[in-house]
C-alpha cells in the first residue's frame, strides 16, 4: 500500500497570506482574540527574527515593526476546502486529520498519474496554484506519511523507516508528561526512541510508550478510515467594508460563483439549487428592535434545469435582488450549491426546437422582476371545491418528447376562465336566469343548465356560497354564445365566470 499525506505549514497566516500575496516578503503576525486583548497566533520567520513570539500582543507585534494580521476563519476554511478538493482530484480515499492536514491512498494510480514521485510532484504543483506552500511525503502507511509530512519540507518518498531518525520527538504527538521525561532522558530523536529497550519502555509508560516507539520505527498505529461524505459546494467572503450598492455586491457574488461552478465542473456536477444567505451590518437597521434573524438576508434560487453556467446564476441573483432588496449594508456573502448530475436531453429527429432552458430561465426571472413575485408560473390546482382554487407554482417544461394532439373525432369543450370575471347584472324568475347584462351588452337566455348551489370554507375567513349556470345567450344582433355565470350569495352579485368554446 501508498499513501500521501498532505501538510500545510504555518496554515493560518498561509491562509491569510494566499489573498494577500504582497505581504509574504514582509514580515507578518497574526492576531486573535477579543480586542484589547488580540494576541499572535501565527508568524512568520521575518517576523521571528524581528524580535515577535507566539503569545505576543498586538500592540508588542506593532512595536516590533511587524505587519499585523487579523485571524479570518473565512479564509481557513477556503484553504482547507481547496486542500480537500485537491486530494480528492488525485484519489477517492481521502482521510482528513485535521485543518492543514489529509492523508490519500494512492495505490493503484500509477496508470493516470505516473510513479510515486511523480503523484507527490504533481500535488504539490497543484496547490501551488492555489498558493499554498506544502509538504507532501508518500510512505508505505498513512501514520509514518503525517509524521514525515510534518517534518520534511517540500516532496519526500519515504521508503525506510531510518529517514524518520532525525525528527523531533514532538512530532509523534506525545502526551506531556512523557515528553518531559524523555527530555530528561536526553531522547529527543524519533531515532533515539526507536532504539530504547522496548520492554523498559512499557514499565514506564505503559500502552503509549509501546505505541509511540511503534510510530518511530515506522509501523501504522492508527487504521486509514476514508471520507465518505459527500462533496459541499459552498463559497463565502468576508468584506473589509460593507457595501450598499447592489452593483458592487454583484461584483462580490460573481467571482464566489465562479469559483463554485468550476468545482462543480470539475466533478462533472451542475446545480438546481442554490443559497445565498447576506450578513448584514445590524448598524445599518433602522429598527433598534430588530431580532436578530433580521441580521441576515437570504435567498434562494430552484431551476428547473441543472446549469453550472456562473453568468447564469449571476444574472438571476441579479434579478431576484433587485426585487428584494436588503434592508441593510452588507459584510458577508456565504452561497452554497445543491450538487446533482447535469441533465441530458436526446432531441427527436424531426420534432421542432425547444427554447434554450437557460434562455427560458432567463426570461421567467425578467418577468417575475416586472409583474412580481407569485404572478409567472404555471397554475396548479389545489385540493379543493372552491372555485378557482389555485397557486402560481414554477414553470417548468414538458421533459418528454412532444407529441401532436391526436384527432379521434369527439368534440371537446373547454371553458375559458376570465380573471377576474366580470361583473353581470343577472335576472331570474322562478329560479331561472332569463336575461343576463355585462360589457354594456344585454343578451337573452335562450337555453340554460342548473342551478348548482356549493358552499365551504365556512370555518375559514375564505367562506364562499355561490348559485351557478350554464347558458346560452342570443345578443340583439343575433350572435349566439355559451357561458357560465353565477351569483354570489354573500353579496347577491352577479358574475359571468367564463365562456365555452
Amino acid at each position: 500500500m501508498l499513501f500521501a499525506a498532505i501538510f500545510v505549514p504555518n496554515f493560518i497566516l498561509q491562509s491569510l497570506l494566499a489573498t494577500q500575496p504582497d505581504e509574504r516578503d514582509q514580515p507578518t503576525a497574526v492576531v486573535d482574540g477579543k480586542p484589547p486583548l488580540l494576541k499572535v497566533v501565527a508568524l512568520n520567520k521575518k517576523a521571528q527574527k524581528a524580535g515577535v513570539e507566539i503569545g505576543d500582543t498586538k500592540i508588542q507585534a506593532e512595536i516590533a515593526g511587524v505587519n499585523v494580521l487579523l485571524r479570518s476563519p473565512d479564509l481557513e476554511y477556503i484553504a482547507h476546502k481547496s486542500l480537500i478538493s485537491c486530494a480528492y482530484n488525485f484519489s477517492p480515499r481521502v482521510q482528513i486529520k485535521a485543518n492543514d492536514l489529509v492523508v490519500l491512498d494512492i495505490e493503484g494510480l500509477r496508470g493516470l498519474f505516473g510513479t510515486p514521485d511523480q503523484i507527490a510532484k504533481k500535488v504539490h504543483d497543484a496547490l501551488k496554484q492555489h498558493r499554498l506552500k506544502t509538504n507532501v511525503v508518500v510512505a508505505p502507511n498513512p501514520d509514518s506519511a503525517t509524521i514525515a509530512a510534518r517534518g520534511f519540507r517540500g516532496v519526500t518518498i519515504l521508503t525506510d523507516s531510518q529517514q524518520l531518525a532525525s525528527l523531533p520527538v514532538i512530532l509523534l504527538n506525545p502526551s506531556t508528561d512523557i515528553l518531559e521525561t524523555t527530555e530528561l532522558w536526553g531522547i529527543r530523536t524519533v531515532g533515539d526512541l526507536a532504539a530504547l529497550d522496548a520492554v523498559a519502555l512499557s514499565e514506564r509508560f505503559g500502552k503509549d510508550g509501546i505505541t509511540l516507539q511503534q510510530l518511530a520505527r515506522g509501523q501504522q498505529v492508527t487504521p486509514f478510515v476514508s471520507e465518505d461524505a459527500a462533496l459541499e459546494f459552498a463559497e463565502h467572503a468576508e468584506l473589509d467594508y460593507a457595501i450598499e450598492l447592489l452593483e458592487p455586491l454583484l461584483s462580490v457574488i460573481s467571482s464566489l460563483l465562479e469559483r463554485m461552478c468550476a468545482a462543480l465542473r470539475e466533478h462533472s456536477l451542475a446545480t438546481n439549487e442554490i443559497q445565498l444567505k447576506l450578513t448584514l451590518n445590524a448598524t445599518g437597521i433602522d429598527d433598534e428592535q430588530s431580532p436578530e434573524k433580521e441580521t441576515f438576508h437570504c435567498r434562494g434560487i430552484k431551476l428547473p434545469n441543472p446549469t453550472s453556467d456562473s453568468t447564469l446564476l449571476l444574472r438571476l441573483f441579479e434579478l431576484d435582488l433587485q426585487s428584494h432588496p436588503s434592508k441593510a449594508p452588507v459584510i458577508k456573502v456565504f452561497i452554497q450549491a445543491e450538487a446533482v448530475h447535469p441533465r441530458y436531453v436526446q432531441q427527436e429527429l424531426f420534432a421542432p426546437e425547444t427554447p434554450d432552458p437557460d434562455r427560458l430561465e432567463l426570461t421567467l426571472a425578467s418577468l417575475s422582476n416586472l409583474v412580481g413575485p407569485g404572478q409567472v408560473g404555471s397554475p396548479e390546482l389545489l385540493d379543493s371545491h372552491r372555485p378557482r382554487a389555485y397557486v402560481m407554482a414554477q414553470f417548468v417544461p414538458s421533459r418528454g418528447p412532444n407529441r401532436p394532439l391526436s384527432d379521434s373525432g369527439s368534440p371537446k369543450v373547454a371553458l375559458r376562465i376570465f380573471e377576474p370575471p366580470k361583473k353581470a347584472a343577472i335576472r331570474v324568475r322562478s329560479n331561472v336566469p332569463h336575461e343576463v347584462l355585462f360589457d354594456g351588452k344585454r343578451g337573452e337566455v335562450i337555453q340554460h343548465s342548473g342551478p348548482w348551489i356549493s358552499n365551504g370554507e365556512w370555518w375559514a375567513d375564505m367562506e364562499w356560497r355561490r348559485k351557478e349556470w350554464d347558458v346560452q345567450l342570443q345578443f340583439p344582433d343575433g350572435a349566439i354564445q355559451d357561458y357560465r355565470i353565477f351569483i354570489d350569495l354573500g353579496t347577491k352579485q352577479g358574475f359571468i365566470e367564463g365562456s365555452y368554446d
